[in-house]
């Protein structure tokens, strides 16, 4: 989002950054800008489960059903003896 209004705006995505760093009124202008697009596309996602869109209920229901055990889980059978390898490269040594 931020390097979408940089660009409408005609400046960098750092100094949209240096902006917000050193403005309370453009962090604050930053803040609802996501406040307003997050309601939209919660609006949009209650049009789909309104609309009885299988997808957006499933994912409605694993954000915000949790608390009445809509919780997706994983269970792993393992059995055996679990060998890891870190290469020196890989592990940032």
């Amino acid at each position: 989002m931020k390097t979408y209004i940089a660009k409408s705006l005609g400046v960098s995505r750092p100094t949209l950054d240096n902006w917000i760093a050193s403005d309370p009124d453009y962090d604050k202008a930053m803040i609802e800008a996501r406040e307003s697009t997050l309601d939209l596309a919660e609006s949009k996602l209650m049009e789909l489960v309104g609309d009885k869109n299988l997808g957006a209920i499933c994912f409605y229901l694993k954000t915000i059903g949790k608390s009445r055990g809509f919780v997706e889980t994983q269970i792993l059978d393992h059995q055996g003896q679990v060998n890891i390898h870190y290469d020196k490269q890989d592990s940032g040594v």
